[in-house]
């Protein structure tokens, strides 16, 4: 993880409103979130995700653990402390007590799990503000200190013990490879971002406001630009994998962008900076290209693939939700009308010179089509992030951020279709890094990633991925993948592949498969194969 993006997709930062995560993270209407772990994360449609209970911890995870143990103490005696002073006055700090304690429970039961000593005595977790690690003693004395003198700064107290969580476990799970504690944490993480915009919204009922202190500003605008980090599992529309009012995917992959509703809920922001318009000029084409290259190499490959046209008509919705935030603006759109109706033409002559070249490449054969349409996508991903970096108009963060989802689940797309043709993508823009975590993690079920396209379907995982072309495909499921083109498959199973073409597919199952080309598959079963 080097990046921001890298982290949120590890975290999968979705724009949804449901009421679970994968039966792992549970959210109500005041952004309480609570976290199960127990042997099996249970969901609540009987899907039950088995941890791995490995037995080898490093060093870094046993002291990430002892250390997030107290850590999650800390949110839960900040907030009883603030609610003895402040519960007349407002009820946030109540709503999250209740759901910090299942958060101190999930990490204690990872503890006792791997046999370790819990820094936390019984005393001391009956008594409020004792801790045995210095620092978080002293950070939660300055905490309480600020807390006491006025609701707005109780408030702010609030949002920077949720900020300096996201960061501190973000940090932890850079050097965490154990899939039991990566699961947990990343549940803690979404957890921190929803009780942040709770924290938030409070702060702008009294006028008050926050600056984050550890996360990125960046980041901080992403969480309050995105709804709650839960995934939807009762959509009852047959023809769409997942669908809320900001994004759509159907059961191909391609993913819409409802920007009427992303405009409708966050308020236009009339001081656009400089780099701020020439990015919607940008990115406008940018967007165009994608559907006039799918347009394109469907005439020639229509009759033996579908996949372009499917996603051509998913990147119209992306070209048009840009084009939403020019007339929002009242930006002159670089795409006139007869250019928008013809294809391959472009203002930016960095655009036209890229079209240009891809379509030379795409002509030449079914792979190279398909590779042709994975370049599009890491290009997008790489070059609208970039973009973000100098924006701070949350509308165009809001819009911009599911324009880098859908990208993520075309890309998948892409790539399974290549794997299907005995073929493999490298990315040419994005990291190799980065390209595995998005290949074999889940639909960004808007949001987030980080949830998250015709491969790599699944509901409220953690994904961590060392590879070249990975699936991970599971509902409730953790899939860590080393391989060159290893997929993990199963409903509420842990998937690890170390290997040059292994699957692993399972129900209720743990799989772990380390060969050339071996298959592990099962039912409530474990399977090991070397």
């Amino acid at each position: 993880m080097t990046n921001i993006k890298e982290k949120l997709i590890l975290s999968s930062m979705f724009l949804a409103t449901a009421l679970t995560i994968s039966g792992c993270v549970a959210t109500n209407e005041d952004n309480n979130t609570t976290v199960e772990t127990n042997s099996s994360i249970s969901s609540e449609n009987g899907n039950n995700t088995q941890l791995t209970f490995e037995n080898n911890l490093s060093e870094a995870e046993i002291k990430s653990l002892l250390f997030v143990r107290e850590e999650e103490k800390l949110a839960r005696d900040v907030y009883l402390t603030l609610n003895k002073i402040w519960s007349s006055s407002v009820k946030v700090f109540s709503n999250i007590l209740i759901s910090e304690q299942t958060h101190i429970d999930s990490v204690k039961n990872l503890l006792k799990i791997y046999n370790l000593t819990d820094p936390v005595t019984e005393s001391q977790d009956a008594n409020l503000g004792i801790f045995q690690n210095q620092e978080l003693q002293e950070l939660y004395n300055s905490l309480i200190a600020k807390g006491e003198k006025s609701i707005v700064d109780a408030l702010q107290v609030g949002a920077t013990v949720e900020d300096y969580d996201i960061f501190d476990i973000e940090e932890h799970m850079k050097n965490i490879d154990n899939l039991d504690i990566l699961a947990v944490f990343d549940n803690l993480v979404k957890g921190s971002e929803n009780h942040l915009r709770a924290f938030i919204k409070n702060l702008t009922n009294i006028n008050g406001n926050y600056t984050p202190s550890y996360i990125s500003q960046e980041r901080y605008k992403l969480i309050l630009a995105s709804q709650n980090n839960i995934a939807d599992h009762n959509d009852t529309n047959s023809s769409h994998v997942h669908s809320d009012s900001n994004l759509t995917i159907d059961e191909n992959g391609s993913t819409f962008i409802n920007s009427a509703n992303i405009l409708s809920s966050i308020p236009a922001d009339s001081n656009l900076s400089e780099a701020e318009i020439k990015s919607l000029l940008f990115v406008r084409e940018e967007e165009k290209l994608a559907r006039d290259v799918y347009l394109g190499l469907d005439k020639i490959w229509g009759l033996n693939i579908k996949i372009f046209i499917n996603i051509s008509k998913a990147e119209q919705s992306h070209t048009d939700s840009v084009k939403a935030l020019l007339s929002r603006y009242n930006l002159t759109d670089p795409v006139t009308k007869s250019e928008d109706a013809n294809l391959g033409i472009f203002q930016n002559q960095e655009l036209q010179n890229l079209y240009d070249s891809l379509m030379t490449k795409g002509e030449k054969s079914i792979v190279d089509a398909l590779q042709v349409g994975a370049t599009v996508e890491d290009y997008d991903i790489f070059d609208i992030e970039e973009h973000m970096k100098n924006i701070d108009n949350l509308d165009i963060l809001a819009v911009f951020d599911n324009l880098v989802k859908g990208s993520e689940n075309h890309l998948r797309s892409f790539s399974k279709s290549l794997t299907d043709n005995n073929a493999s993508y490298l990315p040419s823009y994005i990291s190799q890094e980065r390209y595995e975590l998005i290949v074999t993690s889940d639909k960004n079920e808007t949001n987030s990633s980080n949830s998250n396209s015709g491969n790599g379907n699944g509901n409220g995982s953690t994904n961590k991925t060392n590879s070249s072309s990975g699936n991970g495909n599971g509902n409730g499921s953790t899939n860590k993948t080393n391989s060159s083109s290893g997929n993990g498959n199963g409903n509420g199973s842990t998937n690890k592949t170390n290997s040059s073409s292994g699957n692993g597919n399972g129900n209720g199952s743990t799989n772990k498969t380390n060969s050339n080309s071996g298959n592990g598959n099962g039912n409530g079963s474990t399977n090991s194969r070397k």
